[in-house]
């Protein structure tokens, strides 16, 4: 799933132009199917563009069916990401 999000993790211009970067933490949830139901930030960072841009890239995810032995109904996941305009 991490790679999946990361994958499409585009960093805002600004983060690049003044160098920033920064961390939030995700909480989803996802269908067996692999539909994400919702999304919002457990821990935001201080940059909005760090937040915005890690639920964008969730949201454009295409996240995985559960393989089998994982829960038969929707399963509430955290993701810690960081996006870097430093780099």
């Amino acid at each position: 799933v991490r790679a999946d999000v990361l994958a499409q993790l585009t960093v805002p211009q600004i983060l690049i132009d003044a160098g920033l970067s920064g961390d939030c933490v995700l909480e989803f949830t996802v269908a067996p199917d692999g539909t994400l139901l919702s999304a919002s930030l457990l821990t935001k960072s201080g940059l909005s563009a760090v937040n915005l841009a890690a639920l964008a890239a969730l949201r454009a995810a295409r996240l995985p069916a559960f393989l089998p032995g994982m829960p038969a109904g929707p399963h509430r996941f955290t993701l810690p990401v960081h996006v870097a305009g430093n780099s």
